[in-house]
């Protein structure tokens, strides 16, 4: 089976995070400390999740990067090293192979790679040079070495004998077979394109007696200690044991081979569902150190990147997993998505500018739907009607179910791209004007709005020219003065001012003679807002726009400005979304569906993204407000979703913590997916801040049970096991331990006997250790061959809370993967993603 390269998860987090709080890692009291921060910038990471598997030793359709990773793990511990030496010398500057090598960086799997590269002009100058790096190199990667007779005498005279090469070979012009005694093949991975050999240069052929010893288990080790002792120097000893091989085991061999007599040590394991078609009379040369012989095929266990779990789902939906980044916006399966409400499967989903203050963390969360995008959408009923309309959160979603107040039929001379940009823009402005405004809009009226350029504007300045006001607005730039002068050509110039300039507010009260705007529609702040107000006429009003973000921003408006019988009121158009205000809903229904009537509701200008774009939609939100809607074509056929796990809130989870930081974060997580019901046991569950997460649960409606007592024996792990029962049929059980505070191998095996019996639904049954012990790993490989849920995943050591975010998702990502043996990879630090989010936020504040 192809596997992609590297996949990346970045942190999960979710809308809690928006707040900060202080909480001692002794016994204390925690304390909130703020709503809403601007974290100094930190360096971001991503993990890679590997899997060891069974691979083949002559395989196709396989990438190059993949066949790379498996080669320089079977030179590594063919070597009997931890460090290995690679020489790239690149005669034809076409191998896709010296590219990938590159790429792979320093380590692999726990090796050590140091890597050189020569290409042609260092060959054919400086051939002793080349030869004294080739003397030491373990393993050289060339090109066509078949049919390359320059690059076999090279390497006749300066590569060390039982060495490995990688020769990248041209499918198209197939090769030539070489003698053993040159080299021998012993991997092949072919693609459409090349084939990648992997052989032993000029192998000893010195014929040695072989021996072959069965150890079915652990017992049966120092029997085969005392066998090898007696065995002359120069003797080959096979060592055939079932799959999986225990640690021990390998370990044993391991430290054989580097002895100085008796290394040629050589392990085979054999698939026990091979049964009768395995015959240790029939076995070939077996020339490296660890293989395996599995359905049929001879290969090995090696560690690959795990194949990107991205598929295409129906019902899908726009999150963010690391709040204060937009490249972490992802596309997740929308487990929500059934709900009350006409179905409508969206085609285009509007983002605005509190979109992008949500994704970046500077608009604080007050509800669990905080983690969704979009407010108005245009898209097809089950019937096949095309609709436009509004929800409170996750427009941008593959389906939404939206009230039948906030729906309205598109007319027949619009796009569902032209629909999409309306809902929005002309509901907020149609609130303001005609359920927040008392008054009714006659050619008397004179109205006022800051930001005219910007769509909501546009919205107001249509509406009010179509009931025959006279209108004042301000734009930010003055080229957008010119746009507004080519979309309304009923406005006057003088009439549209600078957003900064304080003197524009007298030109409106001379306009007017001192009397004012019937109303004033604001989004400035500070002085500006209390200037603006002095616009106001008699008994005029105030609507201030501008979605109020923290209670540290200055709000005040100066009772002295509310004189001559003036109002002011903050409007938040989303308060009616949530509260399911349905007497203003259809009022509002009505006055939009008047208006497309009468024309003065008309589509605006637009930019639309694709769904895999979102990021680049999101930055064109960030740079400043914008005079055009921003959409998401949800329809498009690159919609992939990232796998989420899932829970369900009637089943319990049993978490055993001895690793209680990542064990706290994958709780959350847990919860997060809707798990309900939880059995937490730990050592510290007295400490402060596993009883902080206790209140937070406990306050979100979750069951949480919790004990401590020791789980030495079997009867110890039936009682935690029918304690959890208790509250539903186990779904998970979860381990969460580390290197320096191991959980004994033998509760990982009383829950696996116990588990058996109890847990006749359990979905998962995973081992999550920090570190690069992977403890308990026959038994995980076994419950996978009986058919049983299991997974034991490792991970690198957490330094700060990124890292845990990483971690959590990574984790996440693991557990609805198909492996069963997983290693989280830490991937390069880089920087600039975040500092380009910090100055989109600090141009958002300063506009």
């Amino acid at each position: 089976m192809p596997v992609s390269t590297q996949t990346p998860f970045l942190a999960q987090t979710n809308g809690n995070h928006i707040e900060k709080w202080d909480c001692p890692t002794q016994q204390g009291v925690c304390g909130k400390k703020s709503e809403v921060t601007t974290d100094s910038v930190s360096p971001q990471r991503s993990m890679t999740l590997h899997t060891l598997k069974f691979v083949p030793h002559f395989l196709v359709d396989q990438q190059v990067s993949t066949s790379l990773q498996v080669f320089l793990q079977i030179v590594a511990e063919n070597m009997n090293k931890n460090s290995i030496k690679v020489i790239g010398i690149n005669n034809t500057h076409i191998g896709s192979v010296f590219d990938e090598m590159k790429k792979i960086g320093s380590y692999v799997h726990g090796i050590k790679v140091v890597y050189e590269e020569f290409n042609e002009l260092d060959l054919n100058s400086s051939i002793k040079g080349i030869g004294t790096f080739l003397k030491t190199a373990d393993v050289a990667i060339v090109r066509n070495l078949s049919t390359n007779e320059n690059m076999c005498q090279l390497l006749h005279f300066t590569l060390k004998r039982n060495s490995f090469i990688v020769s990248e070979e041209d499918n198209l012009f197939g090769g030539r077979t070489r003698p053993k005694s040159l080299y021998n093949t012993v991997c092949a991975h072919s693609n459409a394109h090349t084939r990648l050999d992997l052989v032993r240069w000029r192998p000893t052929m010195e014929a040695m007696p072989t021996t072959a010893i069965t150890v079915p288990q652990d017992l049966d080790l120092s029997l085969l200690s005392t066998a090898r002792s007696n065995f002359p120097s120069q003797h080959r000893l096979l060592i055939v044991s079932p799959y999986p091989a225990s640690q021990n085991l390998k370990s044993l061999v391991q430290s054989w081979r580097r002895d100085v007599e008796r290394n040629n040590v050589f392990l085979l394991t054999v698939n026990k569902e091979e049964g009768n078609n395995f015959f240790i009379d029939d076995l070939p040369d077996i020339d490296l150190a660890y293989t395996v012989f599995d359905h049929g095929n001879w290969g090995g266990e090696y560690y690959v990147p795990v194949q990107n779990n991205e598929r295409v789902l129906s019902n899908v939906t726009l999150q963010s997993t690391q709040v204060g980044d937009i490249s972490s916006l992802e596309w997740v399966h929308d487990s929500k998505s059934c709900g009350t409400g006409v179905p409508v499967t969206i085609h285009y989903a509007g983002l605005t500018n509190t979109d992008y203050k949500k994704a970046i963390g500077a608009k604080s969360a007050e509800h669990n739907e905080e983690n969704s995008y979009g407010m108005d959408f245009s898209g097809v009923t089950e019937s096949g009607e095309r609709v436009m309309g509004l929800v409170p959160c996750g427009a941008a979603s593959s389906v939404v179910h939206a009230r039948p107040e906030l729906l309205w039929p598109v007319p027949a001379h619009w796009t569902l791209e032209d629909a999409a940009t309306v809902p929005l823009a002309y509901a907020h402005a149609l609130y303001c004007l005609g359920i927040k405004k008392p008054v009714d809009l006659t050619p008397a009226s004179k109205v006022f709005v800051h930001r005219g350029d910007e769509t909501f504007g546009q919205a107001v300045i249509s509406i009010a020219l179509g009931h025959g006001c006279r209108v004042y607005t301000t734009v930010t730039h003055k080229k957008n003065k010119y746009f507004l002068l080519k979309l309304f050509p009923e406005l006057q110039a003088d009439h549209i001012g600078s957003l900064r300039d304080r003197n524009f507010i007298n030109t409106v009260l001379n306009d007017t003679n001192g009397n004012g705007c019937d109303i004033v529609l604001s989004c400035v702040k500070g002085d500006m807002r209390r200037t603006s107000i002095l616009c106001c006429g008699m008994d005029a009003i105030c609507l201030d726009f501008a979605q109020l973000h923290s209670l540290n921003e200055d709000n005040a408006c100066g009772v002295f400005n509310l004189k001559k019988s003036r109002s002011y009121s903050a409007i938040d158009f989303k308060t009616m979304l949530v509260n399911n205000n349905t007497v203003e809903m259809k009022m509002l229904q009505q006055m939009l569906s008047e208006g497309i009537h009468k024309g003065y509701v008309r589509p605006l200008t637009r930019v639309s993204y694709a769904p895999h774009d979102v990021a680049r939609a999101f930055r064109l939100l960030a740079g400043s407000r914008q005079r055009t809607r921003v959409l998401l074509k949800m329809q498009e056929p690159t919609l992939q979703t990232q796998l989420r796990l899932s829970c369900d809130p009637h089943q319990s989870q049993l978490i055993i913590l001895s690793e209680e930081r990542l064990g706290l974060e994958f709780v959350e997580m847990l919860v997060a997916r809707g798990a309900r019901k939880l059995h937490i046991h730990t050592k510290t569950v007295t400490s402060a801040t596993f009883q902080f997460k206790l209140r937070i649960l406990e306050k979100m409606g979750v069951v949480v049970q919790t004990s401590s007592d020791s789980l030495e024996q079997e009867s110890d792990v039936v009682l935690l096991l029918t304690d959890a029962a208790s509250m539903g049929p186990v779904q998970g059980v979860y381990v969460v331990t580390s290197d320096d505070d191991q959980l004994e191998e033998r509760v990982l095996a009383h829950l696996d006997a116990v588990s058996r019996t109890f847990c006749r639904n359990l979905r998962n049954f995973a081992l999550i250790n920090i570190g690069k012990t992977a403890y308990g790993r026959e038994m995980y490989l076994a419950r996978h061959q009986n058919k049983l849920p299991a997974k034991i995943i490792s991970l690198p050591h957490i330094i700060d809370d990124l890292s845990l975010n990483e971690a959590v998702a990574a984790l996440e990502a693991a557990l609805c993967s198909e492996h069963t043996v997983m290693v989280a990879k830490q991937e390069a630090l880089y920087y600039g993603k975040q500092l380009d989010n910090l100055a989109h936020l600090a141009c958002t504040y300063l506009l």
